[in-house]
């Protein structure tokens, strides 16, 4: 019973050190994340988009701590997602020369590209779903890394 309790609450301190340490060799690719994503908006914005991308980043590696099976697993922004979600800014901005108030643009561009990302998501659960996951093995490793 006791070598049961040990066991159980140094698996526990493991994986929480291993998401911690996940945590923070992701760290910088979430500041360069959010630095890019919303340096299109201008400087005041570059702030708040670190700060958004970090509380992002500590609640999505909270929740796989405690919730997923695998806490190995990197919940990191990547470069692809960057260049699509700053593409999606800077369309939405350079596409409103009817609106009036440049905050309106800016919030636009803002709500835009978080839809972009929740239905990317949404794809990805389908694929997930329809079971394409198995044709992985097929794509390139540079491509998946």
């Amino acid at each position: 019973m006791v070598r049961k309790l040990l066991s159980s609450g140094i698996r526990k301190l493991t994986t929480l050190q291993t998401g911690t340490a996940v945590f923070l060799a992701t760290l910088p690719d979430t500041i360069i994340f959010g630095t890019i994503v919303f340096a299109v908006l201008g400087p005041d914005w570059i702030g708040i988009g670190i700060l958004s991308c970090f509380v992002a980043h500590v609640l999505a590696r909270l929740m796989s701590i405690f919730i997923a099976s695998n806490v190995e697993i990197v919940l990191a922004p990547s470069s692809y997602s960057a260049l699509v979600l700053s593409s999606v800014v800077v369309l939405v901005i350079s596409s409103s020369e009817t609106m009036n108030a440049s905050l309106d643009i800016e919030i636009l561009s803002v709500q835009t590209a978080l839809i972009v990302g929740v239905v990317s998501g949404f794809i990805q659960l389908i694929f997930y779903r329809m079971q394409f996951s198995k044709f992985i093995q097929f794509l390139p490793f540079e491509l998946i890394s």
